[in-house]
């Protein structure tokens, strides 16, 4: 797939997940988690495009770089995606 349809598809899974767009508030555990995950992206000069949480799950989502998405559960438990693989 051409890298102009990548980006295009990268950039409505972000509009998507911004519409969700929950007013859950981060338990205690996520915001420590996503304070640590946001900082490690910075110092790697990775923009952070969107943070926010997933009402249905209550994750907190957090979208970054060209391919990055991480997500927190409520626990605080991290698992990491690579949208590379979806194009």
């Amino acid at each position: 797939m051409p890298k102009q349809a990548k980006s295009l598809k990268f950039l409505a899974k972000i509009w998507y997940l911004s519409t969700l767009g929950g007013e859950m508030e981060p338990t205690p555990e996520q915001k420590t988690v996503m304070y640590r995950i946001c900082q490690q992206l910075t110092k790697m000069y990775t923009p952070i495009y969107l943070v926010t949480t997933d009402p249905r799950t209550g994750d907190l989502i957090i979208i970054a770089g060209e391919e990055i998405e991480a997500s927190i559960s409520r626990e605080g438990k991290v698992s990491y995606e690579s949208t590379e693989g979806e194009f």
